[in-house]
């Protein structure tokens, strides 16, 4: 059987998303949370990308705080086309 892996999104970190959302952009404590949750949970790859408001700054937040590695994966936009960008986040 194949192992499957499974990505968080984290566009609601940063700003309100999705049409269903009723309750706008999560909460930096609630954020952390996920997060915690999600590394319990071996799931150890994020979502973000620069149009994600404060995703990214709030990430870095809580990763100052946690040394968990992780990989983010990154889109941003190069001229039309968008580009999938892959860093390793490794802290010291």
């Amino acid at each position: 059987m194949k192992k499957l892996k499974l990505a968080l999104g984290t566009a609601q970190f940063g700003f309100d998303y999705g049409i269903n959302n009723k309750k706008g952009k999560i909460p930096k404590k609630e954020v952390f949370q996920i997060l915690d949750y999600a590394a319990k949970q071996k799931i150890d790859t994020l979502d973000t990308a620069l149009g994600y408001g404060d995703s990214e700054r709030i990430i870095g937040e809580y990763f100052k705080k946690n040394d968990d590695p992780v990989l983010i994966v990154e889109i941003f936009a190069a001229g039309p086309v968008p580009i999938c960008a892959l860093s390793i986040l490794s802290l010291l």
